[in-house]
């Protein structure tokens, strides 16, 4: 009897808790929606002026289409100078053995693994001690007070949990403005 009290018991407690889930509040001075390539170079940008920094992207990977899409070719003159890019590209540079090893194809002079550029870019975004990234969240809408953007909604995609983040400025690097629709923000592609 004392046990099947102990599993009815853990069964109850178990359907109070199923379906309801957590919200987590969080505040930043600048939230970058998406780990595209330019949302994690805003971010890393941003964290290295010494503003702390959110970023928040929907898959495991950083860099947008140039690397969870599978497309790693960029265009361009590989000889001028680039900043962010041009730090990105050294690293590849490093990890393949110069410039020669990835330009080898004809469409551009710089060609790569995707997983490679996302560990390139997770690396860079590590070692900023103001940037935090959240992966695996979707976003869901803006948060709005008047015309003034606050923040973000996200949920997790693995667990529902909802993610409230309120922002002195918001980055929209999703891939097609998302978040600019969801603020009725008008903005081209």
């Amino acid at each position: 009897k004392k046990h099947t009290f102990l599993i009815v018991a853990f069964l109850f407690l178990f359907n109070l808790t199923k379906g309801q889930s957590s919200i987590e509040n969080l505040q930043t001075d600048v939230l970058v929606i998406g780990g595209t390539a330019s949302g994690i170079s805003a971010g890393i940008q941003s964290a290295r002026l010494g503003v702390n920094t959110l970023v928040v992207e929907t898959t495991p990977w950083l860099g947008g289409m140039l690397t969870s899409a599978g497309v790693p070719a960029f265009d361009g003159n590989n000889a001028m100078p680039a900043g962010l890019f041009g730090e990105f590209r050294q690293r590849l540079y490093d990890y393949y053995g110069g410039a020669n090893a990835v330009s080898t194809g004809w469409v551009s002079n710089t060609l790569f693994e995707p997983h490679i550029g996302d560990s390139i870019f997770k690396s860079m975004a590590n070692s900023e001690k103001n940037l935090t990234v959240k992966y695996q969240y979707q976003f869901k809408e803006i948060i709005k007070i008047g015309n003034t953007v606050i923040g973000a909604e996200f949920y997790q995609i693995n667990t529902g949990a909802k993610l409230f983040v309120k922002a002195k400025r918001v980055i929209d690097a999703t891939e097609l403005g998302d978040a600019l629709a969801s603020a009725k923000i008008s903005y081209d592609l």
